[in-house]
């Protein structure tokens, strides 16, 4: 089984440990290290070391990383019998192994999750004497190690996950300015990054979304959040500024975005309509007149809708034209009332002649079946699973408003996760 190695410096190994002057005299005890975490820093670099003194500890002094002669279990050495007892204040990019960082959450990206820091390793370079995180230790192992359980712990195995392969959070130290890298985190699929955001919280998850937004764009941020649920996704977007939530919402399904801003305050609402595109803004805001019982409060009003004489060539350019929903299934034919007069499935446009009207190409009577817009939304779901329908027109005084689609449908039939991925439900 794997045990601690010459090679790894433990940080639970040296905290608390005396430290020496060049001459041996103790002068205090470790009580943290400090390192830079930067951008541009794949392995930070062990800055100084925080040391107590004094009675129960109380006075804390910084000792920079140029002093340390040497670390290991029975503690630190100095290069000086002179140190600066000036009380410890740390500075932007300086984070605290033993306070920030150990037990702490991270995301262990490599692996899709998130992870406890249950103790940190270090390594030493010889050449430039310099110490630098090397990773983390998220094994039960260490946890009983640093119970004071050692014999127990040397039977387990450990799994060290190096630092270059570890998202850390800013959130984590809001005292101070850091400035990370989040590439390699914002580059994993979006329900991946989901479900890290879910295990994680919302602050972090915050911090996630405004990086993903920056790195990958606003739409793959919106996809993010559109893979929460309703409550987190709220949470979420709660943490950023208020222009920087509305582009996220400018990119998410009318319906989506609705859900999302229904959980909100009436002040938090009218910041971010009049943050977001007029015209965004204003599908959004039609969304949110309806209850969410209802026919209303379960459709989008994302769909396409043409007059029955378009030709089928016509139908086909004007679809390139457009800013396309995100699931097409049927062409809706409305005439000048905006009254449901046929629907056409996207497979018999596409194989259809370009000359032939859209009227002509009227045919299951099912895809006829509409909602009102009061009806109940499980009456609704019903169905539509009933009569296997991959979308539901939605009427509101005689005219076509929005459409239902399956997976939201399933999604209020079957609220749990789990008997929606058995029936495939989940996007």
């Amino acid at each position: 089984m794997a045990e601690k190695t010459s090679t790894i410096l433990y940080l639970s190994d040296i905290t608390g440990k005396p430290v020496r002057g060049a001459s041996g005299e103790v002068i205090g005890r470790l009580a943290d290290l400090v390192v830079r975490m930067t951008e541009t820093e794949t392995f930070p670099p062990v800055t100084g070391a925080v040391v107590t003194t004094g009675r129960q500890g109380r006075l804390r002094f910084y000792i920079h990383a140029a002093a340390l002669a040497d670390m290991s279990s029975s503690g630190a050495r100095l290069r000086t019998d002179s140190v600066n007892l000036a009380p410890f204040a740390r500075r932007d990019s300086e984070v605290l192994l033993h306070k920030d960082v150990l037990d702490k959450q991270l995301v262990d990206i490599d692996g899709r999750r998130v992870i406890r820091v249950n103790d940190v390793t270090l390594t030493h370079d010889p050449v430039s004497t310099m110490y630098r995180v090397a990773g983390v230790d998220v094994s039960a192992a260490s946890l009983v190690d640093r119970l004071g359980l050692g014999i127990v712990a040397r039977n387990m195995q450990r799994e060290i996950i190096p630092w270059d392969s570890v998202q850390f959070f800013a959130s984590e130290v809001p005292v101070v300015k850091l400035k990370l890298s989040y590439d390699r985190l914002a580059r994993l699929h979006p329900v991946d990054l989901a479900e890290i955001i879910t295990d994680l919280g919302y602050q972090q998850g915050g911090e996630m979304i405004a990086a993903i937004a920056d790195l990958q764009g606003d739409e793959v941020a919106a996809d993010t959040v559109e893979e929460l649920d309703t409550e987190l996704q709220a949470a979420v977007l709660g943490t950023l500024n208020v222009e920087d939530a509305a582009d996220i919402l400018e990119e998410m399904e009318p319906d989506e975005a609705a859900d999302l801003l229904s959980e909100l305050t009436v002040e938090q609402v009218e910041d971010l309509l009049q943050a977001m595109d007029a015209e965004d803004a204003a599908d959004v805001a039609e969304l949110l007149r309806y209850d969410e019982d209802t026919a209303g409060g379960l459709m989008s009003n994302d769909f396409i809708a043409l007059v029955p004489a378009t030709t089928v060539g016509e139908a086909l350019a004007q679809i390139r034209r457009e800013d396309l929903p995100e699931f097409i299934y049927y062409i809706y034919l409305v005439d000048a009332d905006e009254s449901l007069t046929g629907v056409v499935s996207l497979r018999t446009l596409l194989i259809s002649a370009d000359d032939t009207p859209l009227a002509n190409l009227v045919g299951d009577p099912a895809l006829l079946i509409t909602a009102q817009i009061d009806e109940a939304a499980n009456d609704v779901a019903e169905q539509m699973v009933r009569y296997n329908l991959l979308a539901m027109p939605v009427i509101e005084d005689g005219k076509l408003v929005g459409i239902i689609h399956a997976h939201d449908a399933l999604e209020r039939l079957l609220p749990d996760e789990a008997q929606r991925d058995m029936f495939g439900t989940n996007r």
